[in-house]
């Protein structure tokens, strides 16, 4: 269910206990003067909110309510970039995947930026899915290389963020082993991360690794070593709580779990991926998603607490088969939007 390829043209893209410790900033480019490292703002013991970083929430909490950006996982068929961004935004959509991947030229890259602009549409991010911590030397190479350059798009066409998922160090590339839960597997995915990001140094954008329910991180806690332990700038969150529904309390608490994901990572999260998960009747124990009309998990919690969030959030739907599909999704979470007050632009 977790399972991710790159949008084509006119497709979808197949499927695939602690109190939790709030964040003391909400955003990471703000740390306190003279202090070199991230980690030393994000994970300072609950001490009170830099000056700045309060005065930015103040400022935004003073225009109202912050309304999210809705988009869908889906690339229409088009023939040029203004075309691509009004068929999105004739849907309602004001936010997108990126549309094409880091082989572009420059200038076609910036004609899809201007495109989005023009129509607003937010470009949430653009997508890398591969193992950037292989044992194969040569796959390993090929996916950092893949990754920076897609790094280097997010970076010039202003997404929100760049996501990945952390990878494995065996064949499959988002399953996982064992290997990936040792330290090795740990060290080996903080040392991609890090190679990713100092190889490019975006100044626009984010690199993010998705949560998953294998490799990791597979936890908010997992989520915030892996953020203290890469110590970038540019490394943030991509939100994707639904892959973590892998036990029976997280699903049966759901709105719990949700508090938790954004209690802790809130202030982080750049991206945010919409869909939903049910408990089948196999055996041993089988979440599967599903539509999210045919949620079982608490749906509503999770668009509440989308609707605390500070930024103009993007929040994508995602692997729905047809855009019929992707329209009676959108359809859904804006009545339920709606219904619980939270604002969608």
């Amino acid at each position: 269910m977790w399972a991710r390829s790159r949008p084509l043209s006119g497709t979808t893209r197949p499927a695939p206990p602690a109190k939790p410790q709030a964040w003391n900033c909400c955003n990471n480019l703000l740390r306190p003067a003279g202090k070199p490292g991230r980690a030393h703002f994000l994970f300072s013991g609950g001490k009170p909110l830099h000056r700045r970083a309060t005065s930015a929430i103040m400022k935004k909490k003073q225009k109202g309510r912050i309304q999210m950006k809705l988009g869908i996982s889906y690339t229409p068929k088009h023939s040029t970039p203004d075309e691509w961004a009004a068929v999105l935004a004739d849907l309602g959509c004001r936010a997108a995947v990126c549309p094409i991947d880091g082989s572009a030229d420059d200038d076609t890259i910036d004609a899809y930026r201007e495109a989005a602009a023009r129509h607003n549409i937010m470009i949430a991010e653009v997508g890398v899915w591969n193992s950037p911590i292989a044992d194969d030397d040569a796959v390993r190479e090929k996916a950092r290389k893949f990754a920076k350059s897609q790094l280097r798009l997010a970076d010039r066409i202003g997404a929100a963020c760049c996501v990945n998922v952390a990878g494995s160090t065996g064949p499959n590339w988002s399953f996982g082993c064992k290997k990936d839960r040792t330290k090795e597997g740990w060290d080996r995915i903080v040392e991609s991360v890090q190679d990713i990001i100092d190889s490019v140094n975006p100044q626009n954008t984010f690199y993010t690794i998705e949560c998953m329910p294998i490799v990791p991180p597979t936890s908010p806690d997992e989520y915030l070593k892996m953020l203290r332990d890469v110590d970038r700038e540019h490394f943030s969150v991509h939100l994707d709580c639904f892959n973590m529904f892998f036990t029976p309390d997280r699903y049966f608490w759901s709105e719990d779990f949700f508090h938790e994901c954004f209690e802790k990572l809130g202030p982080q999260v750049k991206s945010i991926h919409a869909k939903s998960v049910r408990l089948t009747e196999e055996l041993t124990f089988c979440i599967r998603e599903v539509p999210i009309m045919e949620s079982g998990v608490n749906f509503d919690a999770f668009l509440t607490e989308v609707g605390k969030l500070d930024p103009e959030m993007p929040v994508i739907i995602e692997h729905r088969n047809s855009l019929e599909e992707y329209k009676d999704a959108l359809q859904y979470v804006r009545e339920r939007a709606a219904a619980l007050n939270v604002p969608i632009l």
